[in-house]
């Protein structure tokens, strides 16, 4: 096994920790459970993929959190959880 180049895996563990405080502060402002294990379902899978260069598929990922924020838009229009993605590893 081998991991990503370092500049994808310092993005990805950016991107990851801003992931942990949109969740906290979704949890603060009482969104639904669910909308909170949507999240973290497509998150879940994050730790494995990075740490294998060769399973690592970034378009898988993207897929992920942009059917999150299909599903999730957020009511207040701010950064999307994909938008925060692009952010922190550049956009696809």
């Amino acid at each position: 096994m081998s991991l990503p180049p370092d500049e994808v895996m310092q993005g990805y563990l950016e991107f990851f920790s801003r992931l942990m405080v949109a969740t906290r502060l979704m949890a603060y402002e009482k969104v639904p459970h669910k909308q909170i294990a949507d999240l973290m379902d497509a998150a879940h899978q994050m730790p494995r993929l990075l740490k294998n260069a060769d399973d690592f598929d970034e378009d898988v990922v993207r897929l992920y959190f942009a059917d999150f924020d299909r599903r999730w838009p957020d009511p207040k229009g701010e950064a999307s959880i994909t938008q925060i993605l692009n952010e922190c590893v550049g956009e696809d």
